[in-house]
């Protein structure tokens, strides 16, 4: 499957006025496939073979649910062993995490921490494999070399999304829609930090109701084939296979909502091919001021619940006590008798 990236660059290329034959031996020249790049051309309408007409699309309209669903599923059944292998590592310290809880100790907080970093580079492998076609290597030495980026941009997503569900809860819900395709802008167009999570929020521009449902309905999908699944397996065979199942099913299923969500980004995308994201100071600085209040979140947290402590025991003391007395009762105290 062609790549969004070479193909947005060859047809800029074009507007721009350089020859194919140029665009070609350039490319050529910085490591791309002769086959991809023939194929890049091919889905240009300029360049498409008069026995295979290009699908028009109906412009501003996003991909119907049903042709989602469609391209999903094929670039799951093309995808699946690469994006399945990538997955199983971090999969595999969960379920150690899993199955380490009961005797507790390190164990548990380590598989998990090591999970965690893995999942990290394997989900930006997994989106180079869905996006660009390329193989297991491959895309895990570009993962790997994209750790950091996407370490900061997962870590800005949270600050910034819990930073709006502090103001109000409704910010919070709307940044999780406008920043779902932020990975697929980091990995695909390169764009990184808060320059990602910008160009994400623009691609859902005057759709975010639209994304929403489609987001919404493959999820309660998902949702429900693992809980259904995990169900039946815990009463049929234990609590501890039930578990097992669970992360199979979740190393299975995830490739399907990588895909599914890369569908709906590549839509997105070729609705506004030449989107230049130019954001204004306030808009910066809103989700800066977010990002900000959301690294504050579990601080806060903490000093209100020492202060409710504080304050409790404060209540609770006799001295406290006779000062709520005086301070709540017009009639005189009778002395406590002498012991």
């Amino acid at each position: 499957m062609v790549s969004l990236q070479l193909l947005n660059h060859v047809r800029q290329q074009l507007a721009a006025g350089v020859s194919r034959e140029d665009i070609s031996g350039k490319l050529v020249e910085n490591g791309w496939n002769v086959a991809d790049i023939h194929e890049a051309f091919a889905h240009l309408p300029q360049f498409a073979e008069p026995s295979q007409p290009a699908t028009p699309v109906v412009a501003g309209a996003l991909t119907p649910v049903g042709q989602l669903f469609k391209d999903s599923w094929d670039l799951y059944r093309q995808r699946l062993p690469v994006v399945v292998n990538l997955l199983i590592i971090p999969y595999a310290f969960f379920l150690a995490a899993q199955v380490a809880r009961p005797a507790g100790g390190i164990l548990t907080p380590l598989c998990f921490l090591i999970g965690l970093l893995a999942f990290i580079p394997a989900v930006a492998a997994a989106v180079l494999s869905i996006s660009k076609g390329s193989g297991f290597s491959d895309s895990l030495r570009q993962g790997v070399r994209l750790f950091f980026p996407a370490l900061w941009l997962f870590v800005l997503i949270e600050l910034v999304t819990i930073g709006g569900v502090i103001m109000f809860v409704v910010p919070g819900i709307l940044m999780g829609i406008w920043f779902s395709f932020a990975i697929f802008v980091l990995v695909v167009e390169g764009r990184r930090g808060l320059g990602a999570l910008l160009q994400s929020k623009e691609y859902t521009r005057g759709y975010w109701w639209a994304i929403f449902v489609r987001l919404l309905l493959v999820n309660l999908l998902i949702l429900v084939a693992v809980f259904v699944i995990q169900s039946l397996v815990s009463l049929a065979l234990g609590a501890a296979v039930g578990m097992l199942a669970y992360y199979l099913l979740s190393a299975l299923l995830m490739p399907f909502s990588l895909a599914y969500s890369y569908a709906l980004y590549r839509s997105l995308a070729s609705l506004k091919p030449a989107l230049i994201v130019v954001s204004s100071k306030t808009e910066r600085g809103f989700f800066i001021a977010s990002g900000v209040l959301g690294f504050l979140a579990p601080v806060i947290l903490v000093l209100g619940v020492i202060a409710l402590f504080l304050l409790g025991k404060a209540a609770a003391s006799p001295a406290a006590a006779a000062t709520i007395g005086v301070a709540t009762s017009s009639a005189p105290m009778i002395p406590a008798p002498l012991q």
